[in-house]
């Protein structure tokens, strides 16, 4: 009868054993798949997280990258336009500067001509008045002397016209 009872309570305790172990590996089973479920989902929902805050932080590096590019895209617009008038302005000023120094040049040489021309015109003129007035001084001269040789003669032969 010991023998009956130690053998149930062996099966009893056999049968508790199995079933706790059962017990166990199902729980622990439950437990390896609540595990892995909530490992799958918090690395989906870590995964969605960082593919959003990638996206976002490219949008927003895409964002100010495009302002970067459009800030220095007009900055070098304006500083080109301002180089081109900068230059504009000082080819200007220096066509003008040749144009007035031109101009000075060609009127400083117009006067020297004309001061030239003027001078030789004098010179002519002056040459021509001595000229004359030489030749109306001879011709006076001369005239003066023939008409006092022959006022000389006409007084000698007078004289030779008394004497006789």
């Amino acid at each position: 009868e010991e023998e009956v009872y130690d053998k149930q309570r062996y099966q009893a305790n056999r049968d508790s054993i199995r079933k706790a172990s059962k017990q166990y590996y199902q729980a622990n089973r439950e437990s390896i798949l609540n595990a892995k479920k909530q490992y799958h989902e918090a690395n989906r929902e870590s995964i969605l997280d960082a593919k959003k805050q990638y996206y976002e932080a490219n949008r927003e590096s895409i964002l100010d990258a495009r302002k970067q590019y459009y800030k220095a895209n007009r900055e070098s617009i304006l500083d080109a336009k301002k180089q081109y008038r900068e230059a504009n302005r000082e080819s200007r000023l220096n066509a003008m500067k040749q144009y007035y120094k031109a101009n000075r040049e060609s009127r400083l040489n117009a006067m020297k001509q004309y001061r030239e021309a003027n001078r030789d015109s004098r010179l002519n003129a002056m040459k021509q008045h001595h000229n004359t007035n030489r030749d109306s001084r001879l011709n006076a001269m001369k005239q003066h002397h023939e008409a006092n040789r022959e006022s000389v003669y006409e007084y000698q032969g007078d004289q030779y016209q008394d004497g006789e």
